[in-house]
């Protein structure tokens, strides 16, 4: 029988073995390949990529936020000294000034499961605590927009949000207010939060939020 013969890597390969190699080799490769073409493009038709959509998943439009609270003060000075006083045995906490008052805050969450554990392990070293709930009405755009942010911000501390999510929301929000002079402190303050983050400082992480949940809840810094 004759054969036609074809030169691979310097040997020669009858017709039978090609059609061997076709059948019993290739075609179960290519049909392995184009059965998962098949179905990542059905799977991408049926549930399709949507960022936007996967990032307002994460951030619920009626989260709460929980601040872990030290103290209360009518003082400024007296916050000041409980502030040091808790730095002495390595608890970072902070203040901010809500109407008349100063209050102590070390730590912060949109999880109420978290923000609980946090309050047990303080009360066992004998530090008495309460967990303060806020509730944020949106009037207008802006407060919508902040809200959205802070709470992005609370959840990528809590690895509750991607870093990518986190970014998507912030440069929505810079893009919209960075030619809003009025705007310039309160990115500013957004910002402090991105540099903490990157820096990958817990202590200043929480400073920059309490910061910006001030804000927020129209206190004064």
């Amino acid at each position: 029988m004759k054969y036609t013969r074809l030169e691979i890597g310097g040997k020669k390969m009858t017709e039978a073995q090609k059609i061997y190699i076709c059948f019993f080799i290739l075609i179960p490769i290519i049909s392995i390949l184009f059965g998962w073409y098949i179905s990542k493009f059905i799977m991408l038709r049926l549930n399709p990529l949507d960022k936007n959509s996967v990032v307002t998943n994460n951030i619920k439009k009626d989260q709460k936020i929980y601040l872990l609270q030290l103290g209360v003060f009518s003082n400024e000075a007296n916050a000041k000294v409980l502030i040091d006083n808790l730095k002495k045995i390595d608890i970072y906490s902070y203040y901010y000034k809500d109407n008349d008052i100063y209050r102590i805050i070390t730590d912060i969450s949109t999880s109420s499961d978290s923000i609980e554990k946090r309050k047990n392990e303080l009360e066992k070293k004998g530090l008495k605590c309460i967990i303060k709930e806020i509730n944020f009405e949106n009037k207008n755009d802006l407060n919508k927009d902040m809200y959205e942010i802070v709470i992005a911000q609370i959840k990528l501390k809590d690895g509750q949000v991607s870093l990518d999510d986190y970014k998507l929301i912030s440069e929505q929000f810079y893009k919209r207010y960075m030619n809003d002079k009025k705007m310039e402190n309160i990115i500013k303050y957004l910002k402090n939060y991105d540099q903490a983050y990157k820096i990958n400082s817990s202590q200043e992480i929480i400073s920059a939020l309490i910061k910006n949940v001030a804000i927020l809840s129209k206190g004064e810094l």
